[in-house]
């Protein structure tokens, strides 16, 4: 055991836990910045995975201090669990519970499938069980020493958040290459959410996998402790990033919010009880997508699958429907003359008033 295998990567490993932390602070101020009208439930979720980040960047910088400046020199102090280190424990298994709990619901939400959801979670609520149990075993077993014969106990969690792992990056890749419709555009999406769906599940595997091999090989050193104060970052990071990136997912070098807007019906549409609902970005030059709604009839994109629509329309959907029988009865008054129009233009409110007025006159 020598100062570049203990106290070296313990201070390595720190260097680069506070470094993330710093991308995760910047991700937090970027979500927040970016999707203000997002469900308090997301919001929270945030804004509680970032604090735990900060709590756990102080424990690990605490303990920093503690071995190379307070025990300074002194074996006995190098041989002593520091409390802010034993309290790094549950704070990087509750961080990687939220994370895996999100992605979870994500895949749900876009497969419906419970066997993989409640599978992920699980695991993941085993291994918070196992992380419970060794912090109590660290505040027991105070040396490094005793504590080594419990370090089964870490490498079983580390396990069972690898196949965690596993699950989720193997069921996004599944039901995202399902997904594809064949339309250019909407396959691009998806490749970029499988390419970063891999990256990320991959990334977590590797740190993970490699806490494990230390810690079951060289757990008389701390090179596994270096490896682990940096996993709750990468768990934290990969959420923040997923939210993020869900505006540069449309279009390249563009950010922003949708909006929708019930586009003026045109006199042929209103002969058939049909209400155009364009979604679309508010920068006026980016390309409006366009869904059509039948009185009755549930929402279709082209030849779009189910899986691939990911927006709820919700509260809109159900205007349009209310005012579809309205629209059918109004359209009945309405000259068949007026059928010559385009199919896509637009009647402006001064155009569409005298029409009525009109029609109801003769």
């Amino acid at each position: 055991m020598t100062n570049d295998n203990t106290l070296g990567v313990l201070l390595v490993g720190c260097y680069i836990a506070v470094t993330l932390y710093g991308l995760t602070s910047h991700q937090m101020y970027r979500y927040f910045r970016m999707y203000p009208g997002d469900i308090h439930t997301l919001k929270l979720t945030v804004a509680s995975m970032w604090s735990l980040d900060t709590l756990h960047t102080i424990f690990i910088i605490h303990a920093c201090y503690y071995y190379l400046v307070t025990g300074y020199f002194s074996l006995t102090y190098l041989d002593k669990t520091v409390w802010s280190l034993r309290m790094s424990i549950p704070l990087t298994g509750t961080i990687t519970l939220i994370a895996h709990a999100f992605f979870s619901r994500r895949i749900y939400i876009f497969s419906r499938n419970t066997l993989a959801a409640g599978a992920i979670m699980s695991f993941s609520l085993v291994r918070m069980g196992f992380t419970v149990g060794i912090t109590v075993l660290s505040f027991i077993f105070t040396s490094f020493a005793r504590f080594d014969k419990e370090v089964w106990l870490l490498c079983l969690t580390i396990g069972l958040s690898i196949i965690s792992d596993l699950i989720i990056t193997a069921s996004l890749c599944w039901f995202l290459q399902k997904s594809k419709t064949g339309f250019s555009k909407t396959d691009t999406i998806i490749d970029k959410l499988l390419l970063y769906a891999i990256n990320t599940g991959l990334l977590c595997i590797i740190f993970d996998s490699a806490v494990l091999i230390c810690a079951r090989t060289m757990r008389w050193n701390m090179i596994y402790i270096g490896l682990y104060f940096v996993i709750s970052k990468l768990y934290s990071n990969s959420l923040l990033a997923v939210l993020n990136s869900r505006s540069g997912m449309m279009t390249d070098n563009q950010h922003g919010s949708f909006e929708l807007q019930d586009l003026p019906a045109s006199p042929e549409n209103l002969g058939t009880g049909r209400h155009v609902l364009q979604l679309r970005r508010r920068q006026p030059h980016l390309t409006n997508l366009e869904f059509s709604i039948d009185q009755g009839e549930r929402v279709s994109v082209g030849k779009a699958k189910k899986n691939t629509i990911l927006m709820v329309i919700g509260t809109k959907l159900e205007q349009l429907r209310s005012q579809a029988a309205d629209d059918e009865s109004e359209s009945n008054t309405l000259d068949r003359g007026d059928k010559g129009f385009g199919l896509g233009r637009e009647i402006s409110k001064t155009e569409s008033e005298p029409i009525g007025k009109d029609s109801s006159s003769t």
